[in-house]
């Protein structure tokens, strides 16, 4: 399996640190200097970030402002991994919904 389509434990645990940061509202109402810092995180963990906050908001468990969070996310990553092209993006995300529904659990979270 390729890092691409799953990452390894430290990143995956980084993101996910990452979403509890917006799903606390940290990211609620961001401004220059937030999104300057999700600039600096590393495309992987944006991607790892993005995937669990599509999860979350498709299960129903985040809030508005959470979700205004994961829409920065969306947007540095769009921005940063595919030069702005949104079609690019939503193939990546398709395939990587489609590979991750063959990974077994204990894969996909952390310890």
């Amino acid at each position: 399996m390729s890092t691409s389509r799953v990452l390894n434990r430290p990143r995956k645990c980084a993101a996910t640190m990452l979403l509890c940061q917006i799903a606390g509202g940290a990211f609620a109402a961001p401004d220059p200097a937030q999104i300057g810092r999700l600039r600096q995180i590393p495309v992987e963990e944006l991607k790892a970030t993005y995937l669990n906050c599509n999860r979350e908001v498709l299960a129903g468990r985040l809030d508005r402002g959470a979700i205004m969070g994961c829409s920065v996310v969306y947007e540095v990553l769009k921005e940063k991994a595919f030069g702005g092209d949104f079609a690019k993006l939503l193939t990546w995300s398709r395939a990587q919904e489609i590979a991750s529904d063959n990974l077994p659990r204990a894969a996909a979270s952390c310890p």
